[in-house]
């Protein structure tokens, strides 16, 4: 019988108690990009277009034991419902290994649209060792630091002595500096959730040298005939990038936490390489310093368990 005091009914209480989540031992995450991609060259009336301007990403990660965790990417194009690249990853402790492969596909196009040559199966590797700072509340403890090694394919035009070449596959090998900075994932691997709603900056910049190769040089005037440059092979600094800004939504239960998130995302698919006389005699300098910008919006939605 619950007892009365002067009066007032005194409620018995209870508190139930929920077990609370800290580190996730999974994450599941799936993500829709809508791309446009621009081309920032000395050759003002050649472009590139890729096929897969919109794809979707599903990655996940398991921890097998302890501070070990295995992870895995898929990325599909949209429209064709195919597999265009994957990724495996490797955490432990602080550690990072991650190795991404992709192809891709589209087509070159001169300043009024029209289509001179077309690119498929252009190759792209992209492998990361890094390493991440203590796991923390502020923004340098979301850090991580490491090396990244680029190999890939891709369309470029340069020019050389007033003649204008393109090559539909030019050979792109970087070797950098990285440092990357995923404050969403992070929070939903460990649980250190301050606000509902927030917003996020998602960022890796890459600084560090490379050298770019045209194996397969065409003449811009003439599209499909050979041509044989004085120089095929130059290697410089340069930086390559991945950049994002929005605002996430997150909702964090007893045995669970998920993720909303929607910004606008842009790509530095080069990289960019500088070396000696790159922007001056046009008649002399040879000029591959192509950067590809790959932006659009970005939405995706993450679970944590």
């Amino acid at each position: 019988m619950t007892p009365i005091r002067n009066g007032l009914v005194l409620a018995a209480s209870c508190t139930l108690s929920f077990p609370v989540l800290a580190d996730a031992n999974s994450y599941f995450g799936a993500s829709y990009s809508s791309r446009q991609n621009d081309v920032i060259t000395v050759l003002a009336d050649t472009e590139v277009e890729y096929e897969n301007s919109a794809y979707i990403r599903y990655e996940f990660s398991q921890k097998l034991y302890k501070d070990l965790r295995l992870g895995a990417v898929l990325q599909m194009d949209e429209e064709a419902k195919d597999v265009i690249g994957y990724a495996g990853q490797i955490t432990k402790n602080r550690w990072f290994v991650s190795v991404e492969r992709s192809e891709f596909d589209g087509v070159m196009t001169d300043g009024s649209g029209n289509v001179f040559e077309t690119f498929e199966g252009n190759k792209y590797l992209d492998i990361k060792l890094l390493k991440k700072s203590e796991g923390g509340d502020s923004v340098e403890d979301m850090l991580s630091l490491g090396v990244q090694y680029l190999s890939y394919q891709r369309p470029a035009a340069f020019e050389q002595e007033s003649i204008e070449y393109y090559d539909t596959s030019l050979e792109n090998r970087f070797l950098a500096f990285v440092f990357e900075l995923d404050g969403v994932k992070e929070k939903m691997l460990s649980g250190k959730i301050e606000k509902t709603f927030d917003w996020y900056f998602y960022n890796t910049t890459a600084l560090g040298i490379g050298q770019l190769e045209s194996t397969a040089p065409m003449l811009r005037s003439a599209p499909g005939t050979e041509a044989e440059p004085e120089q095929t092979t130059w290697t410089g600094f340069g930086i390559a990038g991945e950049y994002e800004l929005g605002m996430v939504y997150y909702m964090k239960m007893p045995w669970f936490r998920l993720a909303a998130k929607a910004g606008y995302r842009v790509d530095l698919e080069g990289p960019v390489m500088f070396h000696e006389g790159s922007f001056d005699d046009l008649d002399t300098t040879v000029h591959p310093d192509e950067q590809l910008l790959n932006h659009g919006p970005n939405v995706s939605l993450a679970v944590a368990f």
